[in-house]
């Protein structure tokens, strides 16, 4: 009796084992599969489009003599480069609501690895280079920055939104 007692309950606990374990990989897959497609980047059609006279000039700023070999010549950092400037970077006027919370833009540290020289250039609406400045570009969540003195926003969206 007591030997059928003993393999009732090994094999009770050992389909509750295997049950569990099976529940367990589902779930844990299913929470793969939402991390997974946390980091897929979707790029807009105008992102196939070659570089405008204006951004090459702003690269050229930024990057100097190391334009072709860091940015034309590397396929998947072009692609990065024109998303960055035609559809993440915004710059919008906020009358309404308080923005002194924002970090200022004059706190971003310049990017000037490859042009020594260069110099932060005034903030115009116009000719904003957002690659002048050491932005996180790669950024799961949204970044907003306040341009010194002025009620404008800087927005940067997550690539992976």
């Amino acid at each position: 009796m007591m030997t059928r007692l003993l393999c009732f309950i090994l094999f009770h606990l050992s389909i509750n084992f295997v049950l569990g374990q099976e529940n367990n990989k589902t779930f844990n897959s299913s929470i793969e599969t939402q991390d997974y497609y946390k980091w897929v980047i979707n790029y807009p059609d105008n992102t196939n489009l070659s570089f405008t006279n204006s951004e090459i000039e702003m690269l050229e700023y930024v990057y100097a003599e190391n334009l072709k070999n860091q940015i034309f010549d590397k396929p998947s950092r072009s692609l990065d480069v024109k998303h960055i400037f035609r559809n993440r970077v915004f710059i919008q006027k906020e009358d309404v609501k308080d923005i002194s919370n924002y970090p200022l833009l004059s706190t971003v540290l310049v990017f000037d690895i490859f042009n020594k020289g260069m110099e932060i250039p005034m903030f115009t609406l116009d000719n904003f280079n957002p690659l002048v400045y050491n932005f996180n570009f790669n950024s799961k969540s949204r970044l907003i920055y306040r341009v010194d003195n002025t009620q404008f926003l800087i927005i940067i969206k997550s690539k992976f939104n």
